[in-house]
């Protein structure tokens, strides 16, 4: 399902209002000039449902605006400082460390949020099928969790620079999402369908499993 474009324009003039979410599903937010309304969310999230926890590929994640926003919120919800002690932050910088972060969260990581999802995919100097594979590794993470809570990822669509079929990256996921948010597209295009993220039949990779599955051959050195 796409949000209606009338909320498009409504986040997108008002920055600081929060994405409403359902009890679950995988809600995909995309275009740069959305970023603060996933950090409005996380803040919402955080002073009214309790613990939220983000993985953060993109250094997205603003601490300082989240607390302003929380100090200007309705009254009586608990103190900003409170509320930012509930959001628990991992940083990736690397494709291979998102993989690992989001291949060893704890179960009772939810509701996820994961900022710049596919930022470090477009790395140039990782391989094209090691990103595939990577990929492969955690979409089973992302697809399983939001059907037990809400999954909320940001994405960027690559530059032209560095696209190099990896466009298909976000357009599949876009395609893959429960419900998405952004600018409705300037020219449609089909995406190209290539196999990415079918799930394996074991499903979800098991912690004591990571360590294989990043470090197989013809992984990319980080």
């Amino acid at each position: 399902m796409v949000y209606p474009q009338m909320l498009v324009r409504k986040v997108e003039s008002d920055a600081v209002t929060p994405l409403p979410l359902a009890a679950v599903g995988l809600v995909a937010l995309h275009g740069t000039a959305l970023m603060p309304v996933a950090l409005a969310t996380i803040a919402r999230l955080a002073a009214q449902r309790g613990p939220v926890w983000v993985v953060d590929g993109g250094n997205s994640f603003d601490a300082l605006w989240v607390a302003r926003f929380l100090a200007s919120g309705t009254p009586g919800g608990p103190a900003p400082h409170l509320a930012l002690a509930r959001i628990h932050v991992s940083r990736a910088f690397t494709c291979h460390q998102l993989t690992e972060r989001l291949l060893t969260l704890p179960a009772s990581a939810r509701p996820l949020v994961i900022l710049s999802l596919l930022d470090t995919f477009y790395d140039e100097n990782v391989p094209y099928e090691e990103t595939r594979r990577l990929l492969n590794c955690i979409w089973p993470v992302v697809r399983d969790r939001s059907r037990a809570a809400p999954v909320l990822v940001t994405l960027a669509a690559p530059r032209e620079a560095e696209a190099a079929g990896r466009r298909a990256f976000f357009d599949t996921f876009l395609r893959l999402a429960d419900h998405t948010l952004g600018p409705a597209p300037e020219v449609a295009r089909p995406s190209p369908q290539l196999p990415l993220w079918h799930a394996p039949a074991a499903g979800v990779p098991a912690a004591r499993e990571v360590h294989a599955l990043l470090h197989a051959p013809g992984a990319a050195a980080r």
